[in-house]
């Protein structure tokens, strides 16, 4: 049996002990020093590793954000080293993740994949956001939707505006996004959060607001922050399992995703909200990101309501304006709450809909295979057992109880496999678990 190990990026990135601030690696302030440590911490965590279990493979497992040159980029190097040269590691490298960062707006390659590393589809870190998402609704109720324990919560909502776009990390995508609300007159027609960019950044010692204000429209100084109570706003920590209050105060949702270069498909906690929380929603995503939620997600697309035509643009500004002619023209048709309850009323069955397809999806466990079958794990010829987080010991050395992998194969063991084996009715227990199922 082969034997891995698992690139744990908490053992060496920015924030970790001895490593440079966080912040840093976003706002890319690094002096050659920090560099220079970094790149050793890298290097010593690989050597570890090999002295310690010479696995037969190193495996990087991100059902995430798809940042792997900023994150695991200078371990995959190191890795590189030692494949050849008198101290040689005889191992292979596999990355799972959603995608390879891909072509840039440019053409420019953003981070070409090595030839020694193999990659691999993967979009297991979905179940675990299904998971967390679906915890918080469990025990906690939301404003403007009627108690969510009762079976049909979300056919209660009560929109008093048009949207919601919430938005916790700076990017140019998001701050455009804002930036063209606030020009076409729509920012007070809905509820746009971006806390860290107008409020956290200004604050910092070296922040010179004149020179650094990323929006060109947005008057200097302009906040945008919800409840002041909101975990958003009280710490700089994202709590990704967490709905806004204000969320039912919106018909629709912006979702302005974590990526929107080509390629980079990936389903985050944003949009997987707004389907658990049965809204209809428009993406900032990658090109073609509407389409692959039809055909790859089997999500309905709002056609009564959305015009998508934008989708398929290369340019990221350009699907941003198409977003915004959308938000634009239905502002013009839907001016009250009235409206925007009948808005929400006219769709809420496909949302409903929706909700259900993507449960179906997540439950069905399909996103997890590509590393059950690297691992040789194959659901009709292994026992419910041999799925359990601690078999997989058997596979992965430094496994660790908490991180995302076990929390995926913990979630592959309790949910999937038992109905895939007929052992329960996994429409109740997902209903015990949730209270939100009928």
């Amino acid at each position: 049996m082969s034997r891995y190990c698992l690139i744990d990026p908490e053992k060496y990135r920015p924030g970790g002990t001895g490593t440079p601030g966080f912040s840093k690696l976003f706002f890319t302030r690094w002096n050659v020093n920090d560099l220079n440590i970094y790149t050793e911490l890298c290097a010593r965590y690989v050597d570890d590793l090999i002295e310690q279990y010479n696995p037969d493979a190193f495996l990087i497992v991100t059902g995430s954000e798809l940042d792997i040159k900023t994150i695991y980029g200078d371990v995959i190097e190191h890795i590189g080293k030692r494949l050849t040269g008198p101290n040689k590691w005889t191992g292979e490298v596999h990355v799972f993740s959603p995608g390879w960062p891909t072509v840039l707006q440019d053409d420019h390659i953003a981070y070409p994949k090595p030839g020694w590393v193999t990659h691999h589809i993967y979009q297991g870190y979905d179940q675990v956001l299904f998971q967390h998402n679906y915890y918080w609704l469990r025990h906690n109720s939301l404003p403007h939707f009627e108690d969510h324990i009762t079976p049909d919560w979300y056919k209660k909502l009560s929109p008093d505006l048009l949207y919601t776009c919430y938005n916790n990390q700076p990017r140019d995508y998001r701050h455009y996004t804002i930036d063209q609300l606030y020009k076409h007159d729509l920012l007070d027609k809905g509820i746009v959060t971006a806390k860290y960019s107008t409020v956290d950044q200004v604050a910092e010692p070296d922040y010179i607001i004149s020179d650094s204000w990323p929006f060109e429209h947005l008057p200097i100084g302009t906040t945008l922050v919800d409840e002041s109570d909101f975990h958003l706003n009280t710490t700089k920590e994202f709590g990704c399992q967490e709905f806004p209050k204000s969320y039912g105060r919106g018909a629709i949702d912006i979702v302005t995703e974590s990526r929107v270069n080509p390629g980079e498909l990936y389903l985050s906690e944003k949009t997987n909200k707004s389907l658990l929380g049965h809204k209809p929603f428009i993406v900032v995503g990658a090109p073609g990101y509407h389409k692959w939620l039809q055909e790859e997600r089997d999500i309905e697309l709002y056609t009564e309501i959305f015009d998508y035509s934008f989708d398929d643009e290369p340019n990221w500004i350009h699907r941003v304006d198409g977003i915004i002619d959308n938000i634009k023209r239905l502002s013009e048709e839907y001016t009250t709450p009235e409206d925007y309850q009948r808005l929400y009323d006219s769709v809420k069955e496909k949302a409903e809909r929706n909700f259900f397809r993507h449960m179906n999806v997540m439950i069905s466990g399909i996103h997890s295979q590509p590393l059950n079958n690297f691992l040789g794990l194959d659901p009709v010829n292994n026992s419910i057992e041999d799925f359990n987080a601690d078999k997989i010991q058997d596979y992965v050395h430094n496994l660790q109880e908490g991180d995302d992998i076990d929390r995926q194969f913990q979630f592959y063991y309790e949910y999937v496999m038992p109905q895939f084996k007929g052992t329960y009715d996994w429409m109740k227990e997902i209903k015990d678990i949730t209270d939100l199922i009928i």
